[in-house]
């Protein structure tokens, strides 16, 4: 019998292909689409635990990073990158969040019969269907810098968080300095936007979506101050390093490091850049 990993590279792979994903070298199941020399748009897939006796599962996760963040690992597993790769069940239920309907718990894992090939062939393909209508028109937009932050808002805000910026943070010196945070595009989009506008449209949907009755929501006065908080603070700590000119100069040069590093990362994965 094929492994799973052999089925999801004839099934994604083969179909993605078109579209411009190339599988990575190596073991891991990460399919990656470079757009310009600073995109990556990434799907992959990962075995989760199943509690019916004679059956497996999986879920299908993508994600969009950038070359400016600290690092980029394809060498690890789909698990220990999950903390930027959003689940298929998230673009279904973020896409539309005042009103998507209850088909995103379909959407979460895909079960299939252990030890037949066919149920697996069945339900990768089922998985990659959903994956090209709910997933892949998403990631389509994400062509800028620009859009990719308004994805990580929508998707993966945790990317965007801002810690107080200094030199500890930016040059790696704190054992809190994530990987995969994405701050930073900030600073190379040259962003000044006092994120009023962002504020406001975060809240309206928000407010819908609780008032709609959605799961997930804290009380709306709750919702508004930690979205209140998080533009404060995120203009705050932005703005230290347009107002300190030496840590401007540094973190520009870092940015453009962490550029050419990443860069030499993805070739080494066989990625065209």
């Amino acid at each position: 019998m094929a492994t799973i990993n052999t089925i999801f590279k004839q099934v994604f792979g083969e179909a993605l292909k078109s579209r411009g994903f190339v599988k990575v070298k190596g073991r891991q199941p990460y399919l990656v689409r470079m757009v310009g020399n600073e995109i990556l748009h990434v799907v992959a897939f990962k075995n989760v635990w199943c509690g019916e006796p004679g059956y497996k599962e999986f879920g299908i996760y993508g994600g969009v990073a950038t070359v400016y963040r600290k690092s980029i690992d394809f060498s690890c597993g789909v698990r220990d990158n999950c903390n930027w790769l959003c689940p298929l069940k998230f673009y279904y239920t973020k896409s539309n969040p005042v009103g998507y309907d209850d088909y995103w718990k379909e959407l979460v894992f895909f079960r299939y019969q252990k030890d037949d090939e066919e149920s697996l062939y069945q339900r990768m393909e089922h998985a990659r269907k959903e994956t090209e209508r709910i997933m892949l028109p998403v990631l389509d937009q994400v062509s800028d810098l620009d859009a990719c932050i308004e994805f990580l808002r929508v998707y993966n805000s945790m990317s965007l968080n801002v810690p107080e910026y200094d030199e500890n943070y930016i040059f790696g010196y704190e054992d809190d300095n994530e990987d995969d945070n994405e701050s930073l595009l900030y600073i190379q989009t040259e962003n000044h936007d006092d994120l009023v506008q962002k504020f406001n449209g975060m809240l309206a949907v928000t407010k819908k979506a609780i008032q709609n009755g959605k799961p997930g929501y804290r009380p709306f006065d709750i919702e508004k101050k930690f979205k209140e908080d998080w533009r404060v603070h995120t203009v705050k700590r932005r703005d230290n390093i347009y107002n300190t000119p030496e840590l401007y100069k540094k973190t520009l040069a870092e940015l453009e490091r962490r550029k050419k590093a990443n860069t030499e990362t993805l070739r080494s994965y066989g990625i065209d850049v």
